[in-house]
């Protein structure tokens, strides 16, 4: 019988400072090990303080390498300003009627200690 996953795959915690410009980490997404074209799904990416909030930030997902499963995703310095404390954040993909959320993970904006 074979594994079945549905959950999102979850990554580690990744820190940044609030009011700076952050680049998460670049993700490929490769279902079953194999390298999938992805550009004709429609991306999002959002933080929320937690899940079930209704503040939240959404995310810039560069879909420039989609085609060969390659994500990147960046939020600007005055979105990070807003993301202080921990926080949640995961990636989604629509096509057509389909929903599917590939990665989650958790985030701690640490409050800037040098200010302009």
């Amino acid at each position: 019988m074979a594994d079945i996953t549905v959950l999102p795959i979850e990554v580690g915690k990744l820190s940044f400072y609030t009011g700076d410009t952050f680049a998460f980490p670049d993700y490929t997404i490769k279902p079953g090990g194999v390298v999938t074209d992805f550009s004709s799904y429609t991306w999002k990416a959002q933080w929320r303080p937690a899940g079930d909030s209704e503040t939240f930030v959404e995310l810039t997902v560069d879909t420039s390498e989609a085609n060969v499963g390659k994500f990147g995703i960046t939020a600007s310095a005055a979105q990070t300003a807003t993301m202080k404390g921990s926080g949640v954040w995961d990636l989604q993909a629509t096509l057509g009627a389909i929903v599917k959320t590939w990665i989650r993970g958790t985030t701690m904006g640490y409050e800037d200690v040098t200010r302009g």
